[in-house]
């Protein structure tokens, strides 16, 4: 016992240091003042991961330092023949109009410039409000609909909160209910669902086609899908500068409400068009990397469980 508690406090010890050499790399990665430095540090840290890294879920922080960069421009090269994001912004403010006076969608009051610059951004790129990026932000149906065996998806909170949308438990509802419901608000493909009650700030893009309803605990995104890349929203909202909003403006202790006042609030920098589309490329190619790791820590730790219990065994039968 008393060998097991000094290989106990070793490994306590060396978590301690890995921990800090994590975090370091992670920090000099955030540091990086060009797409050319930050592919020379993220070089570094894969050429050490199994020195930095010990359990799969550290490897979040790593994504997390990765989409950071990624909104604040330093994740890709800017193209001086990119169209600046000021002119996308106009021609979203024109879309908007647009379904404005075709009654589509209501018009909402422009919030204006973004108060506090949080960092400083490529001069191709524009800070904006949220609701000034969007058409809609609205939430799901404020009151509990009659549930059925079968019928519409009712999808809640605990169906998107792993980052992906899950069909297989929802509630179900009539399909009166849902078209109902679909007047105020309709999800569709490309849209985003964004957390709101419970486990907040969380954005997951719509890729199914399928007709479904969402409770208040989930807030419905709707932009111009020809002028933002969807994927590239999802990320920044995904991000730690707009996590960080997410954490900041949820009310309560115990029932945890991101409230659309202040999600419509949040400060966000939108590249040029073109940009968004390189930075959404990079960022699935390094999150296939982190997920490539990430497997191969999950498999170490599986032959060291394997290794554990075979030595195990072989103790209780020698004593046999």
């Amino acid at each position: 016992m008393a060998l097991c508690d000094e290989l106990e406090r070793q490994q306590a010890e060396r978590e301690r240091v890995r921990m800090q050499a994590n975090t370091a790399a992670v920090h000099t990665l955030l540091q990086s003042d060009s797409p050319t430095v930050f592919t020379r540090n993220w070089h570094r840290i894969r050429d050490r991961f199994d020195l930095l890294y010990s359990d799969p879920a550290n490897v979040q922080q790593l994504r997390q330092g990765i989409l950071q960069l990624a909104v604040q421009g330093k994740l890709v090269p800017q193209d001086p023949e990119d169209e600046p994001a000021e002119e996308l912004l106009k021609r979203i403010d024109a879309e908007r109009e647009q379904f404005v006076e075709a009654k589509k969608i209501r018009r909402q009051k422009y919030l204006g410039p973004v108060a506090e610059i949080p960092f400083a951004i490529p001069d191709t790129w524009k800070w904006r409000y949220l609701a000034d990026v969007c058409f809609v932000i609205t939430d799901g149906a404020h009151h509990t609909p009659k549930y059925q065996e079968s019928g519409v998806p009712f999808l809640s909170v605990k169906d998107v909160s792993s980052g992906i949308i899950y069909f297989t438990n929802t509630r179900m509802i009539s399909e009166a209910d849902h078209r109902e419901l679909s007047k105020r608000c309709h999800p569709e493909k490309g849209d985003i669902l964004l957390t709101k009650v419970g486990t907040t700030g969380i954005a997951v893009t719509i890729d199914d086609s399928r007709e479904f309803s969402i409770f208040v605990s989930l807030a419905l995104l709707k932009f111009s899908q020809k002028n933002i890349e969807g994927k590239y929203l999802k990320y920044l909202i995904n991000s730690p500068h707009v996590r960080r909003q997410s954490a900041e403006n949820t009310q309560g202790i115990g029932n945890k409400n991101l409230v659309l006042r202040l999600i419509q609030r949040f400060s966000v920098p939108i590249p040029p068009l073109a940009e968004q589309r390189r930075i959404v490329a990079k960022v699935d190619e390094l999150m296939r990397m982190c997920d490539e790791l990430e497997s191969g820590l999950r498999a170490s730790q599986e032959v060291a469980v394997a290794l554990l219990e075979a030595v195990v065994a072989g103790v209780v039968q020698a004593s046999a």
